[in-house]
């Protein structure tokens, strides 16, 4: 797709340098922005059409869940080469950097496939990750635990 995609990093840490001076060696740098640290998540992540992030097996990051909520679709490289992601994984992965690659740019040429993937994760992080529902999965864990305890 050449120079009509655009990869934005955020965060900062130990590895800025490092990721930079790579993006420099491989002759991205022009389509790679490096945002530092963001402390308004939204107004970045809506502005994304696609949003990549790692996984460890079904394990997503807060950052997937923003994205999610943002209706913007997720993808994610996953770090456990060894899973193999099932039907009911909520995050698409995989830990082959092409076939991701490759996902990544269907999502982009594809606006019913992207549209569709955005709806089945919006809904997924509506219905087991908003407050409410996290508040309501703990009160109940911990009420579990403390019948266990008494008995």
């Amino acid at each position: 797709m050449g120079n009509e995609v655009h990869f934005v990093l955020a965060g900062g840490g130990e590895e800025y340098t490092k990721i930079r001076d790579l993006a420099q060696e491989t002759g991205i740098l022009g389509n790679f922005h490096m945002t530092g640290l963001v402390n308004e998540p939204v107004r970045l992540i809506s502005n994304l059409d696609v949003y990549v992030s790692l996984s460890v097996r079904e394990t997503a990051g807060i950052s997937m869940i923003e994205a999610a909520m943002c209706k913007v679709p997720v993808v994610a490289i996953q770090l456990d080469k060894k899973y193999k992601p099932k039907v009911e994984d909520w995050v698409w992965s995989d830990s082959d950097l092409q076939v991701v690659a490759k996902k990544i740019v269907s999502l982009l040429l594809d606006a019913q496939e992207r549209a569709q993937l955005v709806e089945r994760q919006y809904d997924y992080v509506i219905h087991n990750f908003t407050s409410d529902k996290i508040y309501y999965k703990k009160n109940t864990f911990y009420k579990e635990l403390l019948f266990s305890i008494t008995c």
